[in-house]
């Protein structure tokens, strides 16, 4: 909209010229699905890279937010448009009227589609997800109708069903059981894409174990177990900025903004004082670990604290979670072993160790304890030297690592690829075979940037190349993992 504005057209006129007369761009949702055909034909026409065409896409929120974006459908805490034709159902579009009102040129954040993005990061006063005199969702393109003689230039604050300017929309500030938990949303919304977060002392290196879990909470505290929960809130704070007979058993993300915030604001609540305010309102409410997790798995910091508690049936250790607490193990300097990864998950038979023993047989790490070596291959590579063969041995680790992590893939599959396979790969859009763009965007910083230094006449086709030129196998790969989980 902003670059056929400032060309003196109209969208669908610049559109057409810039992405053909066949472009599907106004019956989908394209901030979440516009390929790279797409972005390129948008990168020639405006001279913006596609690196920063791309960081503009919701996608760029994989690895941050969550695991995995859909582009075809929804994804965690990315607000839904309900597009039905050229139209909008549901309320995807959230502003902030003073931000509208502050800009130079107004226009809509990527920020403002997440769905815990109900308190503005500038003006900390809450967020609209729709007009506010006629309720209709905020779809700011179709400003252009009726608008033939002229460039609608500003009119993309208006609504375009009444008119009516969003940047005359009210602006209040938000309610909140306590300080601390408004501290915290406004942490949230400001910080959101640093990659890693915490939980009080427990810091997590990979934030979509953090995002997970508060999802998870905001989902459960919506139904009818979840209901006594904020009756304990009320109970302690006398605040009640939920009604909780009247939420729908909708989504999270298709909710209005105001059951969206007060949502937030209580499962911050109990993440402020984690673990001991919720331990002590799931005892209060009878509230066992098979009723909030509905037979679910999360991250490890948060399943330890339902084990510990709130379970009430015989625990056997599964080997997911037995890789996490030796992730956390090796994270703060300790021996991993597999009487000591028992020991921290607390079982009283072999089943921990069993299930230890049992993942490092398959040689692979996964869950968090991949995250960990992922972060420790960073730090080493930070200190060595650029071009050096062991910097690129690191890096070409780390590649494979990464990519495991991404797509789910195991070693055998991931050493089993081609230069021949990654291009294919890396290139492949909108097909069965595609790729999420952060793994995509692996295989090609690697093939430019790592294995044209490490390839040699024995390498062949090979993608993922050894010291010597030739490939590596499962063996190596496991070693070489082992390697950096106990070194740091």
């Amino acid at each position: 909209m902003r670059s056929a504005q400032a060309n003196g057209l109209r969208a669908h006129a610049f559109c057409r010229m810039t992405l053909g007369s066949g472009a599907q761009i106004w019956n989908r949702d394209i901030d979440r699905s516009a390929n790279r055909d797409v972005l390129q034909l948008l990168a020639e026409a405006t001279g913006a890279s596609l690196d920063e065409l791309a960081g503009g896409m919701l996608t760029s929120y994989e690895g941050i937010l969550f695991e995995h974006h859909n582009p075809g459908g929804n994804t965690k805490w990315i607000l839904p448009l309900g597009i039905y034709h050229r139209t909008r159902k549901r309320y995807g579009m959230q502003f902030c009227p003073l931000c509208l009102a502050e800009d130079q040129q107004p226009y809509y954040r990527k920020q403002w589609r997440l769905g815990f993005f109900t308190l503005c990061d500038r003006h900390s006063v809450m967020m609209y997800d729709r007009c506010p005199q006629c309720e209709t969702p905020v779809t700011f393109f179709r400003v252009e109708l009726g608008c033939r003689n002229r460039v609608p230039g500003s009119l993309i604050t208006q609504c375009h069903q009444c008119g009516f300017d969003l940047r005359r929309t009210p602006a209040y500030g938000p309610s909140s059981p306590d300080a601390m938990s408004l501290v915290a949303l406004r942490s949230l919304v400001t910080f959101h894409n640093l990659g890693w977060w915490f939980c009080r002392q427990e810091t997590l290196h990979y934030a979509p174990q953090y995002f997970e879990v508060l999802h998870h909470l905001v989902t459960f505290l919506a139904t009818g177990k979840g209901a006594r929960l904020l009756a304990y809130i009320e109970q302690e704070t006398e605040w009640k900025h939920v009604d909780a007979d009247s939420l729908e058993k909708i989504p999270f993300e298709f909710r209005p903004v105001g059951q969206r915030h007060g949502l937030l604001l209580a499962a911050l609540w109990f993440l402020a004082e984690w673990p001991d305010r919720f331990v002590t309102a799931c005892g209060q409410a009878k509230l066992s670990r098979t009723a909030v997790t509905r037979d679910e798995h999360f991250p490890w910091w948060y399943e330890k604290v339902l084990r510990e508690h709130l379970d009430r049936s015989q625990y056997v250790a599964t080997t997911e979670e037995a890789a996490s607490v030796a992730a956390y193990l090796a994270r703060v300097g300790e021996y991993v072993s597999a009487t000591k990864v028992g020991n921290m998950l607390g079982a009283k038979d072999k089943g921990a160790a069993s299930a230890y023993k049992k993942s490092q047989r398959h040689g692979i790490p996964s869950g968090e304890e991949l995250d960990w070596v992922i972060a420790t291959l960073g730090m080493a590579i930070r200190e060595k030297e650029a071009v050096s063969v062991r910097r690129l041995l690191l890096e070409r680790d780390r590649a494979i690592f990464r990519f495991m992590r991404i797509t789910g893939w195991p070693a055998k599959r991931t050493l089993g690829l081609t230069v021949a396979d990654a291009v294919r790969l890396a290139k492949t859009v909108d097909t069965k075979d595609t790729l999420p763009a952060a793994a995509r965007g692996v295989l090609l910083n690697y093939l430019r940037d790592v294995r044209r230094y490490l390839a040699g006449e024995n390498s062949g086709n090979v993608l993922f190349v050894g010291q010597k030129g030739g490939g590596i196998g499962v063996k190596n790969l496991q070693l070489r993992w082992r390697k950096a989980l106990n070194d740091h």
